[in-house]
């Protein structure tokens, strides 16, 4: 039977519809104007929410009143207007990058693929390698900063593979990108901090990129770091942390003495347990002197004692991180502040360890 509307209509909804039924003895019924009513409401409130929750992805440029917003800001850090005219094109978003921050490495692997993937004995062997070609400035930076030379090494491998994957994304637009996402006020003060770092003159727009998250050059710095860190260790009047490896490394090496590394200790251990441990004291908490560690029955990974040595310590097993249970040092905190993540901080930890004693 044919669809056919007995009753007029209205503007905003279908007062009285006719439909099939499978009463052959009756074959039309009629559904009342308030139940259409009530679903055609319910259509429109879904559509506004969903409207609501995504303003960022329905467009591919901020609203007018974002842009307005940013401009007073970026005013009153002093840029140009010069600078404002030559960024503006570049406020948009970029699909690219509220995908990549919803499908980071640390969400979706576990501890032991995540290490596999990068701690291979290629990186290991050319981080070696880069330790040697470098030797004097490495040397030089390590006296100055007072970092051991492993550290950085460890840290500008993972961070850049050595310099030589930079990322290609757009500053501005990675940060514009991020501004209006779960940490949208973090990363609008660094777009701010990029306009400035971008108004001091150090890099043409085009060559304004890095990675998708809007971190900076070999040693990969946000830009408030860039700024605040950066370091002209080859005194040539710029702070080049995308072509200067002097630069670069000299920076890693100041960013990280500033977060509190103390050379004289490491950055904390794997380990096993020469009987089984209360499940409370593994989620990086509870912090004992490493002779209370021994006494509750905490060994080196190969069952040997603990080192004697009066320091305090944490015992840490990550989320997914299967058997694999470490002890963390107060170093270890300052790794984490360079990136809040356990799995990059046990990262870089063991790089250290395989550049340095294997």
């Amino acid at each position: 039977m044919q669809r056919k509307i007995d009753a007029p209509t209205d503007r905003l909804f279908v007062r009285d519809i006719i439909l099939p039924h499978k009463d052959t003895s009756n074959p039309r019924f009629v559904i009342p104007s308030i139940w259409v009513l009530m679903i055609c409401k319910s259509v429109i409130i879904m559509w506004a929410l969903f409207s609501m929750a995504k303003p960022s992805c329905s467009q591919s440029i901020p609203s007018q009143s974002w842009v307005d917003s940013l401009y007073v800001d970026v005013k009153k850090i002093g840029v140009s207007e010069a600078t404002w005219i030559t960024i503006q094109p570049l406020l948009k978003f970029d699909a690219r990058v509220n995908s990549l921050d919803k499908s980071q490495p640390e969400f979706t692997h576990d501890l032991t693929s995540y290490l596999n993937k990068r701690i291979t004995k290629s990186r290991v062997d050319y981080a070696k390698q880069m330790i040697t070609q470098h030797d004097s400035l490495l040397n030089s930076i390590e006296s100055e900063f007072d970092v051991q030379k492993e550290l950085i090494v460890a840290l500008w491998g993972l961070e850049s593979d050595f310099g030589r994957y930079q990322g290609n994304f757009n500053i501005i637009t990675s940060l514009t990108s991020l501004a209006t996402g779960r940490r949208g006020e973090y990363f609008r003060n660094e777009l701010l901090e990029a306009i400035a770092l971008f108004e001091e003159g150090y890099y043409q727009i085009d060559e304004f990129v890095g990675s998708w998250a809007g971190a900076i050059g070999q040693c990969q710095f946000m830009p408030w770091n860039a700024r605040n860190y950066g370091v002209d260790y080859d005194r040539n009047g710029i702070v080049d942390l995308q072509n200067s490896t002097s630069d670069a490394l000299a920076s890693i090496a100041n960013f990280v003495r500033v977060l509190g590394w103390n050379r004289s200790f490491i950055w904390g251990r794997p380990v096993s347990f020469s009987e089984k441990i209360d499940d409370t004291l593994l989620k990086g908490k509870t912090k004992y002197l490493l002779e209370k560690w021994q006494e509750i029955g905490v060994r080196r990974i190969n069952g040997d004692p603990l080192p004697e040595v009066h320091i305090e310590a944490r015992l840490l097993k990550a989320k997914n991180s299967g058997d694999r249970i470490y002890l963390i040092y107060s170093n270890f905190d300052v790794i984490m502040k360079w990136n809040r993540s356990h799995y990059f901080a046990l990262t870089v930890g063991t790089l250290i360890d395989r550049i340095t004693y294997r």
